[in-house]
């Protein structure tokens, strides 16, 4: 944030100091998705991962689904994270599956940043299984 200060001369020859502050907009860009993620073969626990570059220090919430084919059916998932980004952040968010459970293999990921900044992105995944 930038403060300043002017000075104006009013009707009476006084002289006000006004003072006030800009703020630079945020801007985010490089917004990624890592190409592997966990899942937990026990739970069908799927954690994902990516970054977000943000040109200055922010809270963000990205929102995302994950799908997996399982046969004639589509594993879906959704999930969300809340984090604080300042500069290139890492982020990453958990789910289960709401019509089934996630194993090892391919899998999509559909994210974007919540809010009035509009930033999506996608990315297939190779889903590794844990115990």
């Amino acid at each position: 944030m930038a403060a300043a200060s002017a000075e104006a001369e009013f009707p009476e020859g006084f002289a006000r100091t006004i003072a006030f502050s800009l703020t630079s907009a945020l801007e985010l860009s490089e917004f990624s998705i890592d190409p592997v993620g966990m899942v937990r073969s026990s739970t069908g626990l799927v954690t994902v991962s990516g970054t977000l570059t943000c040109s200055q220090s922010a809270t963000i919430r990205i929102e995302g689904t994950i799908s997996q084919r399982a046969g004639r059916t589509i594993v879906t998932g959704t999930f969300f994270t809340t984090f604080t980004c300042s500069g290139t952040t890492s982020w990453s968010a958990s789910t289960t599956g709401e019509n089934g459970r996630f194993v090892g293999g391919k899998a999509q990921v559909d994210a974007s940043v919540a809010g009035d900044i509009p930033l999506t992105t996608e990315q297939a995944v190779r889903l590794k299984g844990s115990p």
